[in-house]
């Protein structure tokens, strides 16, 4: 064992671990269509990673590989891939 004491993660560690959002592209596309998977699981810098048909399965996938759970709007997004941050 360690003399060391264990150490909180400081809120960039954090978002390394916790990284990625899940986003629902009807506002981008202005509705639904048939021809794409509308729920993806973005990176932390807003790359797709995968795109899925249902919320459920974006979420599981995104709770299985280390993604966050939440979702984000266009807006969100579009700041995310900008500037590499929602803040």
């Amino acid at each position: 064992m360690s003399d060391n004491p264990l150490k909180p993660l400081d809120d960039g560690q954090v978002e390394d671990v916790a990284g990625g959002y899940l986003f629902d592209t009807y506002e981008l596309n202005g509705g639904y269509t048939t021809l794409q998977k509308p729920f993806e699981v973005v990176d932390d810098k807003g790359n797709v990673v995968r795109r899925f048909w249902s919320t459920d399965d974006a979420r599981q996938f995104a709770k299985e590989n280390g993604y966050s759970t939440d979702w984000i709007s266009l807006e969100q997004l579009q700041k995310l891939r900008e500037t590499g941050s929602l803040s």
